[in-house]
């Protein structure tokens, strides 16, 4: 044989080679109308499970906000008691260090206690 005809032969046989690989198969047939049916409802169901989920997301994530709203509110109102308790804290040391007398320690740290300075009294 010549090197045209190898070359040939090797030519043909590859095509057929390649023609049967990339012929239709029964794999990639189209489904049957059951077969579709039957993806839909299998879709169906994922999607309402899903759904599901995140709706029950969606309710855990309203909650935790709420909550979260409550938490700072709450954080704000410490933040506030403990200013109020800082400035009588410093107010009684004022009045400490400057040998003043003072009222009792009780009204300091009273609910209702206004934001005073007390002025020193000289017996």
């Amino acid at each position: 044989m010549s090197g045209s005809r190898l070359g040939r032969r090797t030519a043909v046989v590859a095509a057929l080679a390649a023609g049967a690989l990339l012929a239709p198969s029964a794999a990639l047939a189209e489904p049957t109308a059951d077969e579709v049916r039957e993806e839909i409802e299998s879709l169906e169901e994922e999607f309402s499970r899903l759904n599901a989920e995140y709706n029950e997301a969606q309710e855990a994530h309203e909650a935790a906000e709420e909550r979260l709203g409550e938490i700072t509110t709450s954080l704000d109102a410490t933040r506030d008691a403990i200013d109020d308790l800082g400035a009588s804290v410093r107010a009684l040391a004022n009045l400490t260090y400057t040998g003043a007398t003072s009222p009792p320690p009780s009204s300091f740290w009273a609910p209702a206690a206004p934001r005073t300075c007390w002025r020193t009294r000289r017996t």
